[in-house]
C-alpha cells in the first residue's frame, strides 16, 4: 500500500513508529498532485509550492509565465538526449541545465549543449531531507550564468540508506567550474534552499533560527557566524575536518553520519471551536514553504530579506481558528507584501485511524483546503477562504494571475488508488487584497482540476502562459485564467500535463518508500503526445537561441530547431 507522509518528512514519535508508517494511503492522491501532504498538498515552490514574488527577477523558476509565448512557430526535431529530467529544462549560459534522474535511480544535474543534446558536464545531486512532494528544482544567478544546487556528501547508488547530508554548491553553467561549495557535505536541509534578495541563496537552518543567506558570488555567509563555504576546484568536493555545533544560533543543522537521528515531535493542541491538531513547534521541522516564509510545525514565520525575523504566527491565528496545516498541503503566493497561502485541513481521528488500518475511506473535497491572506510586513490576516485552495491541479498558475478552486462531493481513498470521480469543481479569479471574487466559472466533474491528470487522458491542454483547453463533461472549454472562460474554439495542438513521480534507487533514512514530484508539460494534440511542439513556452522548457529543449511524455528531454 503507498504509504502516506506528512510534507515535513519523517519524525519519530514515542512509540518509535514513523508518521510516515501511520499514514499509508491518502498520499496517492498527494502525488498524483505533485504533492506529498495527507490530502491534496501542494507541497512548493511553488505544490509544497512556494512561487516566486511577482517582483523578482532573479532565478526564475522554469514555470513561470515570462511572456515567451509568441503564437505557433514551427520547430523541427533535432536531438533526442535519452536522459529522463525530473524538471522543466532551464536556459542558463547558452546551455540547457536540469535535474535527471539516472538508469542507476540517482540524481545528477546536467548540463546540454542545446544544438546537439550532448551532455557538458553532470554532477551528483541529492533532494536532502526536502519533502516527497517537492520535487528538485535548478536555481540559477548571474543572469542564468552559475548554477546552484545540492550535491550528496557521500556517493549513493542503488540500496543505499543515507541520512541526506548535502553541500549546497554553485558553478557555471556552461563549463561545471565549480565557484563555491557551502556546508561541509553534512547539511540536512528540511526544504530546498531558495534564490532570495539581490543574488543571494537563502539556505533553512533547520534549528528555528531562520534562514543562512549566502553571499551568491561567494558562498559566504552574510548574517551567520557559521563555517564560510569552502573554494573547491573542478569536480571536486573539499570538505575540512571541522564538526560546527549543530545547535549553535543561526546554524545550519549539520549531523556526523554516527549521530543522525529521526528528531521526535510531541503532540499539543490548540483550544479553539474549531482546532485540535498537533502544533508543537520544534526546531528540527523547520523548512521554507514560501518567499521569506517559513514553518516550524505550529507557526508561520516570516523573515526579512537580511534574515532578521518580521513575525510568527499559529497557523490557527492567521486562518482564523480553522484547523490547517502545512503538514498536509501547501501552496504560497506574495505579491505586493500580501501572502496568499493555501493550507491543508487536518484529517479527523477517525480518518487517521482508517487510514492506519488500510480500511476505505472518505473525506469531504469541500474540506481538503483553507486559503487566506496576509500582511506580508505584519502577519495581519485580511481575508480567509475556507474552502477553496490556489492549488487547481493542471492549472499551472502563479500569483500574477490569482485563481482559486472550490470542490463539491467526496474524495475515495482505496487500498490501490484513490477517486474524485463526480467532484465538482468551481474555478474563480479574485483579487489578492480583497478576496473578492473578479469571474466565476463552473466547471463541473473534471479530476484534472483536483490533482491533474494521468498521461493519456489529459483533461487539460494548455495553450500558453495563461490559456488552457479544459475538456468537461459537455465539452472542451478555452479558459483564460487571467480573465475567465472564452467564447473562442481551443487550438487542437498545446502542452497536456501529467503528475508523474520519480523514484531513486538509494533512500534517504526515515523517508521509506521515497517518490518525489516530476510534474511535467509536454507537447501533445487531440489528448495523444506529439513528437514536436508547436509552441515554444518556458514552462515547458529551455528557449537558447534557436534552439528549444523540452521533455517528451516520458520525461527524456528533447531538442530541435526553432523557425
Amino acid at each position: 500500500m503507498e504509504s502516506l507522509r506528512r510534507c515535513a518528512g519523517e519524525q519519530v514519535e514515542a512509540s518509535g513508529r514513523t508518521r510516515g508508517q501511520r499514514r499509508r494511503r491518502l498520499r496517492r492522491i498527494a502525488a498524483a498532485a505533485g504533492l506529498a501532504g495527507l490530502v491534496l498538498g501542494a507541497c512548493s515552490n511553488g505544490a509544497g509550492l512556494g512561487e516566486a514574488p511577482d517582483t523578482t527577477g532573479a532565478g526564475a523558476s522554469a514555470d513561470a509565465g515570462d511572456g515567451s509565448w509568441h503564437g505557433a512557430t514551427e520547430v523541427a526535431g533535432r536531438w533526442r538526449s535519452g536522459i529522463r529530467a525530473v524538471e522543466s529544462p532551464l536556459a542558463a549560459d547558452d546551455s540547457v541545465v536540469f535535474h535527471a534522474l539516472t538508469a542507476a535511480g540517482d540524481f545528477e544535474m546536467v548540463s546540454l549543449d542545446p544544438g546537439s543534446g550532448r551532455r557538458r558536464w553532470t554532477a551528483p545531486a541529492s533532494p536532502s531531507r526536502v519533502p516527497l512532494g517537492v520535487g528538485l528544482r535548478t536555481m540559477t544567478l548571474s543572469g542564468g550564468r552559475v548554477v546552484v544546487w545540492m550535491e550528496p556528501g557521500q556517493p549513493v547508488s542503488a540500496g543505499t540508506v543515507t541520512a541526506g547530508g548535502v553541500s549546497v554548491v554553485a558553478a557555471e553553467a556552461r563549463s561545471g567550474r565549480r565557484l563555491w561549495s557551502y556546508g561541509d557535505g553534512r547539511l540536512e536541509l528540511p526544504s530546498a534552499p531558495e534564490i532570495c534578495g539581490d543574488g543571494d541563496v537563502c539556505v533553512p537552518a533547520g534549528n528555528g533560527s531562520g534562514p543562512i543567506i549566502l553571499d551568491g558570488r561567494t558562498g559566504a555567509p552574510r548574517n551567520s557566524t557559521a563555517e564560510p563555504a569552502n573554494l573547491a576546484g573542478p569536480g571536486q568536493i573539499q570538505r575540512p575536518l571541522h564538526h560546527p555545533d549543530p545547535a549553535t544560533p543561526t546554524r545550519p543543522t549539520i549531523m556526523t553520519a554516527s549521530i543522525v537521528t529521526a528528531s521526535t515531535v510531541t503532540a499539543s493542541t490548540v483550544t479553539a471551536s474549531t482546532v485540535e491538531a498537533e502544533t508543537a513547534p520544534n526546531p528540527r521541522y523547520f523548512r521554507s514553504i514560501g518567499a521569506g516564509l517559513y514553518d516550524n510545525g505550529r507557526d508561520l514565520i516570516a523573515y526579512t530579506e537580511a534574515g532578521a525575523e518580521r513575525w510568527r504566527r499559529p497557523y490557527a491565528t492567521l486562518f482564523r481558528g480553522l484547523n490547517v496545516s502545512p503538514g498536509y498541503g501547501w501552496k504560497v503566493g506574495l505579491s505586493n507584501d500580501l501572502y496568499v497561502v493555501s493550507l491543508g485541513y487536518v484529517p479527523s481521528p477517525e480518518q487517521l485511524a482508517a487510514d492506519r488500518s488500510g480500511a476505505p475511506l472518505t473525506r469531504d473535497a469541500a474540506r481538503l483546503w483553507a486559503t487566506a491572506a496576509f500582511d506580508a510586513q505584519t502577519g495581519e490576516t485580511l481575508w480567509v477562504a475556507p474552502t477553496a485552495t490556489t492549488y487547481c491541479g493542471g492549472l499551472d498558475t502563479d500569483i500574477r494571475n490569482p485563481i482559486r478552486c472550490t470542490y463539491a462531493g467526496t474524495v475515495r481513498y482505496g487500498a490501490q488508488d484513490s477517486s474524485v470521480e463526480g467532484v465538482q469543481v468551481t474555478v474563480e479569479g479574485f483579487g489578492v487584497e480583497s478576496g473578492r471574487t473578479t469571474w466565476r466559472w463552473v466547471a463541473g466533474a473534471v479530476p484534472g482540476l483536483v490533482f491533474g491528470t494521468a498521461t493519456g487522458s489529459p483533461d487539460i491542454l494548455r495553450v500558453d502562459d495563461t490559456r488552457y483547453a479544459v475538456r468537461t463533461p459537455q465539452r472542451t472549454i478555452l479558459l483564460d485564467v487571467a480573465n475567465g472562460p472564452l467564447d473562442d474554439p481551443p487550438p487542437a495542438p498545446g502542452w497536456c500535463f501529467t503528475g508523474a513521480l520519480a523514484k531513486p534507487g538509494f533512500t534517504i533514512k526515515g523517508t521509506g518508500d521515497a517518490q518525489y514530484k516530476d510534474e511535467r508539460w509536454y507537447p501533445c494534440a487531440g489528448g495523444g503526445a506529439v513528437d514536436v511542439p508547436s509552441t515554444t513556452p518556458r514552462f515547458a522548457g529551455a528557449l537558447v537561441g534557436n534552439m528549444y529543449a523540452w521533455r517528451d511524455a516520458d520525461g527524456q528531454v528533447r531538442g530541435g530547431h526553432v523557425g
